[in-house]
């Protein structure tokens, strides 16, 4: 559930968070229970408020990496606006020394390419 470094340290906040609310919970929970199996549905249900409904084939926090994924596209379309709008003004002042790339044809990764 949770990375450690070796000193028992969380790698992240969101885990020690998770942790200290998930031991709190079982422990306020767990006091009138004595049963092993109680304790274990406890812990489960727990563990389901806190971290949501396991998605067996998923990974989780995929939401997360989806977004991060849109992110990076939309500042890479903003760096290569940038980029053109920096190239033709370049061009504006030193025509002679800049070549013309803003009607180039481009490869999937962004590497110019001639027809």
């Amino acid at each position: 559930m949770t990375h450690t470094h070796r000193d028992g340290s969380f790698v992240w906040e969101e885990s020690r968070d998770i942790v200290d609310r998930a031991t709190n919970l079982i422990s306020e929970r767990v006091r009138g229970s004595s049963s092993s199996n109680a304790t274990n549905h406890i812990e489960a249900q727990v563990l389901a408020e806190l971290m949501g409904l396991e998605h067996y084939g998923r990974v989780r926090e995929v939401r997360h990496l989806q977004a991060t994924i849109e992110e990076l596209k939309q500042n890479q379309a903003n760096l290569q606006a940038q980029l053109t709008n920096i190239s033709s003004m370049l061009q504006r002042f030193l025509p002679s020394q800049i070549p013309d790339t803003s009607n180039a044809c481009r490869d999937d990764d962004g590497a110019e390419s001639r027809p």
